[in-house]
Formats: structure tokens, sequence, C-alpha cells
């Protein structure tokens, strides 16, 4: 005669507790209750959460001892700040701002921009369409769409951005 162990926990993970936009987290379960149900009825020893919200799963042990857990899963929602469209005159600089919880940060095509601290620079000789991609501080993919339109500016007066009257005889004025 096997009498199985009474259970006492149904190890529900809580480290998967934050869901990525267009992706699913399997919520797995001790596999030695006899019964489970969980908060729609359904009843397998594992769930897969497709939207933000609490799950709770019951579960009934072969001596008929029930044990309740349940896990809190919320919604990434961090996105990539910033307008998705710039208009620059030909030689400008669009500059797009990305937080400190957005990391990992590329984009296509890869000419013509550049990140520089937590500024991302875009300076194309046409107007042209990126693709940016990141990752959240949760491990989520980010993706946004930026387009660069450029156009040929009047120019009126230029003036250097910078001098260094260092008296080496190279930009040693501002006028």
């Amino acid at each position: 005669i096997t009498i199985p162990a009474i259970q006492t926990d149904l190890q529900l993970s809580k480290a998967d507790s934050i869901l990525c936009p267009g992706e699913t987290i399997l919520l797995n379960t001790n596999p030695l209750f006899k019964t489970y149900q969980w908060q729609d009825g359904s009843n397998q020893n594992s769930y897969t959460v497709t939207t933000p919200g609490l799950y709770t799963i019951t579960a009934t042990d072969s001596c008929g001892n029930v044990v309740k857990d349940s896990i809190s899963i919320k919604q990434d929602n961090t996105v990539i700040p910033g307008s998705p469209y710039y208009k620059i005159c030909l030689y400008d600089t669009a500059k797009m701002l990305i937080p400190a919880n957005i990391t990992n940060v590329s984009w296509q095509p890869p000419a013509s921009a550049m990140l520089s601290g937590n500024r991302l620079l875009f300076y194309p000789m046409q107007t042209t369409a990126y693709s940016i991609q990141a990752q959240s501080q949760q491990g989520c993919s980010i993706q946004k769409q930026v387009t660069v339109e450029t156009e040929v500016c009047p120019e009126w007066v230029r003036f250097p951005s910078a001098f260094t009257p260092n008296n080496d005889g190279l930009n040693d004025s501002f006028r």
C-alpha cells in the first residue's frame, strides 16, 4: 500500500509576475495533487496567462486536504518616449531621450544615427524611417518606429557652436 504524502505547497512560482506585451506566462504548480481548480474553472495543474490580473488556484490532495495560492500578474507598459516624427534641416540632428530603465537600444538602418549617453541622435541626409528595438528593465522587448524628415533650409548666417581660446591659432575667437 502506498500512502501519498500530504501536499502543503502548490509551488506556484512568484518570479513570473510581469507579462510582456504579446507574450504569455505559463504558471506551473506541484503536479502531486488530485484535483485543481483555477479562478476561471479550468482544472489542469498549469495555466497559460495572456492578460494581467489576479490568478488563483485551489488544489485538493488524495486525502481531501485543500491548498490555495494566488499570483498577481502585472503588464509591463514600458515604452520608448518621444515623437514618432521629426522634421529637421539638412545637416541638423534630431534628438530622442532614452530613459534609464530602457537598455539594449538598437536601430535599423544603423547608419546616420548614434547613441550618446541617454540620447539617440539621428542625422540622416534624406528622409529616413528608423525601427528602434530596446529592452525594458523587466526584460520585455520594446519597439518604436521613428521617421526623420529632412529638408533644405535657407542658410542665413552660420555661427560655430564652440571655440577654443587657447592661443593655438585655430578657432581662438568667437565672432
